[in-house]
């Protein structure tokens, strides 16, 4: 008998044991393997970033025809460049006729938009031009410049609406003057 307990004894020491769980942390170094679920990361492991929402395009280009003056109407076409996210640059061109008369513009614009950007926005400006349409009862060519306020909206197709309002100082050969600046026009943004 006592040679069978101390072979149940032998037995018992040779083969490996798991201790209880007393709810205490292990003495051994790595016990992962009786975790369940996936290994946590080693230390210096950084996930991949995640990928960003593709963004909107912008537009860098506006090309608008519009109607302006109040006494005398003329056909604009304006071409619009942005500077940067504020800062736009703007070439414009005009032409009209009455009283069997051929009028004309040609100007340059400078925006800096107030409140939001290059495609929706406000924007005050100052706009240079020379001119042969007859402002103030006066005849003749003259060069005119002041400042505007331009409201721009574009729509997600990109199609572009947009409205001015100001005020030039035009000088013609021997006579000056303040006339009015307004357009309303609608183009292409690309």
């Amino acid at each position: 008998m006592w040679i069978t307990l101390w072979a149940l004894s032998a037995s018992a020491e040779a083969l490996p044991m798991d201790p209880p769980d007393s709810g205490l942390p292990s003495e051994q170094p790595d016990e992962s393997y009786r975790r369940p679920g996936p290994r946590p990361p080693p230390p210096h492991y950084r996930p991949p970033p995640r990928p960003r929402a593709p963004e909107e395009p912008e537009q860098k280009v506006s090309v608008t025809v519009a109607a302006s003056g109040l006494k005398h109407p003329l056909v604009d076409a304006a071409v619009e460049a942005r500077l940067g996210k504020k800062f736009s640059l703007g070439l414009i061109g005009g032409m009209g006729g009455w009283d069997g008369d051929f009028h004309y513009e040609v100007g340059l614009q400078g925006r800096g938009y107030l409140v939001g950007d290059f495609d929706v926005g406000l924007a005050l400006g100052l706009e240079g031009r020379y001119a042969d349409i007859g402002l103030l009862g006066m005849e003749g060519p003259a060069l005119g410049v002041g400042p505007i306020l331009a409201a721009k909206f574009t729509f997600p197709v990109p199609v572009v609406i947009e409205a001015q309002a100001g005020v030039s100082y035009l000088q013609g050969d021997g006579w000056g003057g303040v006339g009015g600046i307004v357009r309303v026009g609608a183009g292409y943004s690309f």
